[in-house]
């Protein structure tokens, strides 16, 4: 199948031409920055300690495992998803059933020693200007006001409303705004920055240092009144942070606007006419349930305290713009389907919520099966020729459009989270026979999704824009887990060696997902998820070949 551009309208350059020398420039800048780091005298280290015995280092980063984003698999508490970047960490749990399967402890500990150093020179590249950050010329930023209202961006991402925004405009350039309508410019600018590859035509703008002054200014305007220009501008920072992989910061900006969204009235249909407020209500629900599963923490709004009425129109249009985008598509899409982002809601609230952890096997088991129906009905709203499914190494088939391509990997995920819980069941510890045999076949659908997103990804590769590559690089790493312990708990498996080559080609060829120039902190993050997912590749070798030694 001829792959398409979709949304994006240009063609991409070959991945692998872009970032053939990342790992060799990583090496450079990281001997570089240590060696400026060890001058920097008056910055404080981080709280993170770095122990050399075989199973301490994963547990010092917290201070204690947490009690959201654990990760369960097949009856083994296998660890949890840290606020650095979504990466997974292995508790002693963990790392003991890894070694009593591979023969081999997890040699992590060279990968521990970059997060200090990652932190540390964040705060270094990226201080405010004691004075403040200035403002662009005003023709600088009207250019990627421009780009912004006639291109994709503004249809996946509606943070502002064109008239209201031009006043907010001329309020800062007059001198005459708050510290709201100044952070709100800030914020924009910082979120345009991840798009100037839309044309490059564009002066460049340094987005990090926006960022910063938005932040600064987000200190002030957290005292004030809340307005609409205060809730824009967390929007715009919480998805500039999305884009650069600081989870930890969406959290923050993402719970700073749900409760901005509840102060305007968002959370339920406005009746006066403003239904812009209602828009950024929906792009907060969108990016908040995304953030809550795959992180496993508590979402920041909560559907019993909001209407879920979808906006007037949404299915028909929805349903006539199917999984592709053209350029003259005008309605709001949003970075997903609304209805997905409800089922995710409520895959959250159903199997990974506090209250969720003490349900029985039988009831866990029941919200399996109506949230596995739910997702099915949904999936089954778009028509057969482009319908989803699941993949296999010889499928052809893949959506010509980004937003195809996104939804696709959003369904392979919410499957794989749906089915993982049936991993937290207390019939893998007692192996009935009756009673494994439920749970065994709902995780065969999570390894299964999980297999699927792997293979769907490394056929999307060419229709996927550079900005999107620390959105989409979670999906391989969730997805490349899955299949680690499947390996390692089936290493004699007919279709463990498939597996082994794939989780092999992805952890040697990562830069081949399309990335734009890195930034040097970006280049740390990358290194860290290729360091992890190399060691879990070597690991699940070991097992692979320890079971064919047996066999022999």
């Amino acid at each position: 199948m001829t792959l398409t551009i979709g949304s994006c309208g240009r063609k991409k350059d070959d991945g692998s031409k872009n970032n053939g020398v990342l790992l060799e420039r990583m090496e450079r800048l990281e001997k570089a920055l240590i060696e400026t780091l060890v001058e920097q005298k008056d910055i404080p280290s981080p709280p993170y300690t770095n122990q050399s015995s075989g199973t301490g280092p994963l547990l010092q980063i917290s201070p204690s495992c947490p009690s959201s984003g654990r990760i369960h698999f097949a009856g083994f508490n296998l660890g949890f998803i840290s606020s650095f970047g979504g990466i997974p960490f292995f508790s002693k749990e963990g790392q003991d059933w890894v070694r009593s399967r591979t023969g081999e402890s997890i040699a992590l500990d060279g990968l521990l020693q970059h997060i200090p150093t990652w932190h540390k020179q964040r705060e270094i590249l990226y201080q405010s200007p004691p004075c403040g950050q200035d403002l662009p010329p005003r023709a600088v930023l009207q250019q990627y006001v421009e780009v912004y209202w006639s291109s994709f961006i503004r249809r996946v991402f509606p943070f502002v409303d064109t008239v209201m925004f031009n006043k907010t405009i001329d309020l800062v350039y007059q001198n005459s705004g708050h510290a709201s309508s100044r952070a709100c410019v800030f914020a924009f600018l910082a979120f345009m920055s991840n798009f100037r590859w839309h044309d490059m035509s564009l002066p460049e703008i340094d987005g990090n240092a926006y960022e910063v002054e938005a932040e600064r200014l987000f200190q002030v305007l957290a005292r004030e009144p809340v307005t609409l220009d205060g809730l824009q501008t967390v929007m715009m920072l919480a998805t500039f942070h999305m884009y650069t992989a600081n989870l930890g910061c969406v959290d923050l900006f993402l719970a700073c606007a749900a409760r901005m969204i509840f102060a305007l009235g968002g959370n339920i249909p406005s009746t006066s006419g403003n239904c812009h407020i209602r828009t950024l209500f929906w792009l907060c629900y969108v990016l908040d349930k995304d953030l809550s599963l795959r992180t496993g923490r508590p979402p920041s709004l909560a559907d019993e305290q909001c209407d879920l009425t979808l906006p007037p129109e949404y299915v028909q249009n929805i349903a006539s713009l199917g999984l592709n985008t053209s350029p003259g598509d005008l309605l709001d899409q949003f970075p997903g389907d609304l209805r997905l982002s409800i089922i995710k809601s409520k895959t959250y609230n159903g199997l990974y919520s506090a209250r969720s952890m003490s349900k029985p096997d039988a009831e866990l088991l029941r919200t399996i099966r109506e949230l596995d129906d739910e997702l099915d009905r949904w999936r089954s709203l778009f028509p057969v020729p482009c319908r989803l499914g699941f993949l296999t190494d010889r499928s052809t088939g893949v959506h010509a459009s980004m937003r195809g391509a996104m939804l696709t990997l959003e369904y392979y995920h919410c499957t794989t989270m749906i089915h993982q819980a049936s991993s937290r069941c207390n019939a893998w510890a007692a192996a009935n026979g009756h009673e494994l045999e439920g749970v065994s076949s709902s995780l065969a659908l999570c390894v299964e999704a999980s297999r699927s997103s792997l293979l769907h990804l490394k056929a999307s590769r060419a229709i996927i824009p550079d900005d999107c590559f620390w959105v989409v690089i979670f999906y391989p790493v969730s997805g490349f887990l899955t299949l680690f312990c499947n390996i390692l708990m089936n290493p004699s498996h007919e279709r463990a060696p498939d597996d082994l080559k794939l989780i092999e080609a992805y952890s040697m060829c990562l830069g081949e997902i399309p990335a734009r120039r890195l930034s040097i902190d970006e280049i740390f993050h990358f290194k860290l998820i290729n360091d992890f997912l190399r060691e879990l590749s070597r690991l699940a070798k070991c097992a692979v070949d320890q079971a064919a030694d047996r066999s022999h």
